[in-house]
């Protein structure tokens, strides 16, 4: 809620950090190869790294 005012309610629905870069440190715990099932539906994941070591 961030206003009340001539008998209106104004409510943010935002996320606190809606906007801003948030960055997670991880450890990869386990590699595997995709399940059939996961091959048929087409689930992939593909990730680059930068020079930072970030993953996109």
């Amino acid at each position: 809620m961030t206003n009340i005012a001539n008998g209106k309610l104004t409510v943010d629905g935002n996320h606190p950090l809606a906007g801003q870069t948030i960055q997670f440190v991880i450890t990869v715990g386990e590699v595997r190869d995709a399940t059939d099932e996961e091959l048929k539906s087409g689930v992939t994941q593909s990730f680059s790294t930068g020079s930072d070591g970030t993953v996109h």
